[in-house]
């Protein structure tokens, strides 16, 4: 497959660091590029490494990512270019770029001076082409590009499977502790229940006890009180009669004498 420059590519590449600004360069097209991506340079967090961006501007995108030792690779892409290898074509040329310059010694030295601009551009000038023109140049590069869009996608497919089985699995999860809270609140509802009915059961005998303890005791008083009054009239059954009624006259024997002792006592009465 030809290219064109209507059709997508790798426009412009640039190594740079904060300590010594722009290190090399290479446009694949002619243009004013380096101004355009070197204005994008005080945005970069070189402090933060491993990071990856992506800015959109007009037809334009801007890639950069930042390695361990601060350096930062910027490219420069038409907007229809892939950005799975935008940021593949990054990481070739940053592998390149920690093989060829010890970065260590070269560029984070204590107490060196700042590099001139670009100074390393002799040195990785090859290195950069050969690689702005196998990304846009080679069909092998394409056929990558459409076997990473399809690791994508399936990369995609595999996260939405992943999500929804976490939440199948959250699911699962309150489930389970809604199950569990109401299997709690059962058992709450059954102790209650029999605290309820003991309860209950416990106010029916006290019920029933008192009930019963007041019917015996009307009973004994009913007893009480009718045996009371036919006891006394058992006692005394002559009371209220005439007391002049004739004594009964004893009869003969040895009782005589007694019966004579207390007749007197009786006619008192």
């Amino acid at each position: 497959m030809s290219y064109t420059e209507l059709e997508a590519k790798i426009i412009y590449i640039l190594i740079a660091h904060p300590k010594h600004g722009p290190l090399a360069h290479h446009a694949y097209l002619s243009g004013t590029y380096q101004d355009t991506v070197g204005s994008l340079l005080p945005t970069i967090p070189y402090d933060a490494p491993e990071t990856r961006r992506c800015y959109q501007y007009d037809e334009f995108r801007f890639y950069y990512l930042v390695n361990a030792h601060k350096t930062a690779f910027l490219c420069l892409t038409d907007a229809s270019f892939s950005k799975l290898q935008a940021f593949r074509f990054l990481q070739d040329v940053r592998l390149i770029f920690e093989t060829e310059v010890d970065e260590r010694r070269e560029l984070n030295q204590d107490g060196m001076e700042p590099l001139p601009e670009y100074a390393l551009n002799r040195r990785l000038k090859s290195f950069l082409k050969e690689k702005l023109s196998y990304y846009n140049d080679n069909p092998e590069a394409d056929k990558i590009k459409l076997a990473s869009q399809q690791i994508e996608e399936v990369k995609v497919e595999m996260l939405k499977n992943i999500d929804k089985a976490l939440d199948i699995g959250k699911k699962i999860d309150v489930l389970a502790e809604e199950t569990s809270h109401m299997d709690e609140g059962s058992r709450l509802l059954r102790r209650n229940a029999r605290t309820m009915r003991n309860r209950v059961i416990r106010n029916n005998i006290c019920i029933v006890a008192l009930i019963s303890f007041s019917i015996c005791v009307a009973i004994f008083i009913l007893v009480a009180y009718f045996c009371g009054v036919k006891c006394v009239e058992w006692m005394i059954p002559n009371r209220g009669k005439d007391n002049n009624s004739p004594v009964p006259t004893p009869t003969p024997g040895n009782g005589t004498n007694i019966v004579e002792e207390f007749r007197p006592v009786l006619a008192v009465g």
